[in-house]
């Protein structure tokens, strides 16, 4: 039997909007405008909205003003869906995972989720000369085209800038804007950019290694790669230092947490591995919120 499809694992997630949005392709998330379709929204006069086709025949009777009322509907409309794609060098560290291919395959399985949707997928990466820059539509077969761009997509440098780049070219109006990154960006400058993508629904992904936040602890001579700016550098390590890691990433995650419940953001921890039935159930706990 041929090998299943990695990606068919994420082809049950379900990314709803949080908030309402503003749209005009039909689709399945809250919309800001009023139509003839979807959710009830509200009672009007038929001289506000003179729709005979939506009157409401018992609103009106009890009415004591007896106005005729015509029923409006919230519109449930289709949501652009952009993946910003940290491609500095942190993200080819390697502990128990691979990093890159993680990041690689979450990617991809976003774009297999929106794909069986009537939503836009978009992604970025901001990436030199404009790698792997699709604006959010609909395409056939996405996710495997989102997989062969990511597979031949490079990973170095010091990415603030790259990123920089990614916002700037978000689409106008809002959208669900997932943000895959390890989150090793000083904390101030991270916090400006969350001002900036305010007016999106902000998912931060954060890609942990935990063979990364906890060393091990025995006596040894451990080579320390800093893969932003290529530089490497022995240290001795030892228990009390492998302790003091350990604190500085507990804190260190303790401060995002702290940062993206500040911005509002729906924040989700992919620890090592993907495990995609998490990521469903935080979609669901998430979605779909005011």
């Amino acid at each position: 039997m041929p090998d299943r499809d990695p990606l068919e694992a994420f082809a049950d997630l379900d990314v709803r909007a949080r908030g309402r949005l503003f749209a005009v392709r039909p689709g399945r998330h809250r919309s800001r405008g009023l139509g003839t379709g979807g959710a009830f929204a509200t009672l009007v006069s038929l001289l506000d909205h003179p729709d005979p086709r939506r009157i409401d025949v018992r609103a009106s009777l009890a009415d004591p003003f007896e106005t005729v009322l015509v029923r409006r509907h919230r519109q449930a409309v289709a949501a652009k869906v952009v993946v910003i794609l940290d491609t500095s060098g942190s993200m080819t560290a390697t502990g128990r995972v691979d990093r890159s291919a993680v990041a690689r395959l979450l990617v991809a399985g976003f774009a297999r989720a929106v794909e069986r949707s009537s939503d836009a997928f978009g992604l970025l990466t901001g990436a030199a000369d404009g790698e792997a820059v699709w604006p959010p539509a609909r395409r056939r077969g996405l996710a495997a085209a989102v997989a062969a761009t990511l597979a031949g997509t490079t990973f170095t440098g010091d990415g603030l800038d790259r990123l920089d780049a990614a916002i700037a070219r978000l689409p106008a109006g809002r959208a669900v804007v997932f943000l895959v990154s390890d989150f090793t960006q000083p904390l101030a400058w991270l916090a400006e950019r969350l001002d900036r993508l305010a007016g999106h629904d902000v998912r931060p992904i954060v890609l942990r290694d935990t063979a990364l936040e906890a060393p091990d602890p025995r006596f040894g001579l451990v080579e320390l790669a800093d893969l932003e700016r290529r530089r490497k550098r022995l240290v001795l390590m030892r228990p009390s230092l492998a302790r003091r890691w350990q604190e500085a990433a507990a804190a260190r995650r303790a401060a995002l947490g702290a940062l993206f419940d500040d911005h509002d953001c729906a924040a989700f921890d992919v620890v090592d591995q993907i495990d995609v039935e998490r990521l469903l159930e935080a979609l669901l706990e998430t979605g779909g919120r005011a």
